[in-house]
């Protein structure tokens, strides 16, 4: 905590240094942008740590049932029509638990439907995990510190959930569509009051909260600034050199599942269906 602490008042004098200047182009802008949200998530981890140092009820270990859930390797190949991605959902993250009583709503009616549960875990955090989940038995685990994997998918709906919407669930969701296999029409489900945005530290307000009430060109103005975005959706894997974004995805975008606009122009297609109001 006390390595954390000092490192965030470091970058909080390099971001003053840099929001002392006024931007004198739009990537200037980005930057500082980006150094604000880099800033935001410091603080995040920070206090989560706090949160659960304090109270040492909150140190949650690594449970047996972790061990005895089949785990996803890289490159490994899974075929299904629906697919639940639970991306890094703990104590941890979302320190606030905001999303947990609906996450864990959405994890029983999936299973219920027979659709295959995917819990993605942080390698650094899994003591975090166990309190947070209800159901100790998803069909896969997989472990990926960003977010990001390389499962090769042949399904139709590809439905996320569990964490940070600008970040790590971005990072599920664009592997996601790169892996899965290019003839099968891509359809996204968005559970929007399953997964969270950035919120300045608070602990993650559910994306459904910053939705609601929203007209549709609200939506997408807020998706095209949050979501399309390098740092979110648009970043690249690493590991692949390979993007998903407007040049080689059209993104179709749905409200509740009526079409309200479209990003893009590559020969992919993706079409997304954030479940706002409505039941998945």
């Amino acid at each position: 905590m006390i390595f954390l602490n000092s490192l965030l008042v470091v970058w909080f004098f390099q971001i003053a240094s840099v929001l002392a200047t006024t931007p004198d182009s739009l990537e200037e802008l980005a930057n500082q942008d980006l150094l604000i949200r880099t800033v935001e998530k410091f603080e995040e981890v920070s206090q989560a740590l706090s949160q659960n140092e304090a109270d040492p009820c909150k140190q949650d270990t690594i449970s047996s049932w972790v061990d005895t859930v089949p785990k996803l390797k890289s490159g490994q190949k899974l075929k299904a029509d629906e697919v639940l991605f639970v991306t890094h959902a703990s104590n941890y993250f979302n320190h606030s638990l905001s999303i947990k009583e609906n996450l864990n709503k959405r994890i029983k009616e999936a299973k219920a439907k027979g659709i295959v549960v995917i819990y993605l875990v942080d390698t650094l955090v899994k003591r975090f995990i166990s309190e947070y989940f209800l159901d100790h038995k998803p069909d896969y685990l997989l472990l990926s510190s960003g977010g990001d994997h390389q499962i090769k998918l042949r399904a139709k709906n590809l439905i996320f959930s569990g964490g940070f919407f600008e970040a790590c669930a971005a990072e599920t969701a664009r592997d996601a569509f790169l892996n899965n296999d290019p003839k099968i029409p891509l359809r996204a489900t968005y559970l929007t009051d399953s997964l969270y945005i950035r919120d300045g530290g608070k602990g993650g307000t559910p994306l459904k909260t910053e939705l609601s009430g929203r007209t549709d060109q609200e939506i997408l103005h807020f998706l095209e600034r949050n979501y399309f975005i390098e740092g979110a959706l648009g970043d690249q894997n690493w590991h692949t050199e390979r993007y998903a974004n407007f040049k080689n995805f059209t993104f179709k975008i749905f409200r509740d599942g009526r079409e309200i606009g479209k990003f893009g122009r590559g020969r992919r297609s993706v079409e997304m269906n954030f479940v706002i109001e409505s039941q998945p």
